[in-house]
């Protein structure tokens, strides 16, 4: 075993002081570089991008799901095919109602848009937990109807009281006044 004296008499002979590399001394004495702050400009292009690509992902998901139409045939044949449900959409619908499309929600409810004298429309269809004819909710300022009929259930949503009557025609020509005799 070494003692105190001999260990100590072995490090000074062995610890003797080096030069250290001229880029040691470099570095240390160059100023420090802060790294620079993410520029806002930067951070506005970043969400922009983000939230295209999201929108384009729903768009994405959404396009197998729905139908862009005019033509009551086409669409009635798209539904059927989805759905099972026979939609009795009327192919000589008042002039002031023009059909736009569907669009299958949730697996259950089917979405008819279209518009009436310029204005939105939706007449929403999905299987009825029972059968039978039922309507309700026609009071005077109503902007929409419900009803079940054949085992499905309708709601037509109106954007105006006044364009539900109208409305009526995109499945019956006579309108509500047909409906409801």
């Amino acid at each position: 075993m070494h003692t105190t004296d001999e260990l100590e008499a072995d490090l000074s002979r062995h610890l003797t002081a080096i030069a250290a590399p001229a880029e040691l001394w470099e570095r240390i004495q160059r100023p420090r570089v802060r790294p620079t702050p993410f520029p806002a400009h930067r951070m506005i292009w970043a969400m922009a991008c983000a939230v295209l690509v999201v929108a384009g992902m729903w768009g994405l998901r959404r396009r197998g799901d729905s139908i862009e139409t005019s033509e009551a045939a086409q669409l009635r044949a798209w539904v059927m095919a989805r759905t099972g449900l026979n939609l009795p959409l009327a192919d000589d619908a008042s002039p002031a109602v023009r059909l736009l499309g569907a669009e299958y929600k949730d697996g259950s409810t089917v979405q008819v848009r279209y518009q009436v004298g310029g204005h939105e429309a939706t007449l929403y269809v999905s299987k009825a937990p029972r059968s039978g004819s039922k309507f309700h909710d026609v009071s005077s300022g109503s902007k929409q109807v419900s009803w079940t009929m054949r085992g499905e259930h309708y709601t037509l949503a109106c954007a105006f009281p006044a364009d539900l009557r109208e409305a009526c025609t995109i499945c019956h020509a006579g309108g509500l006044q047909t409906v409801l005799n």
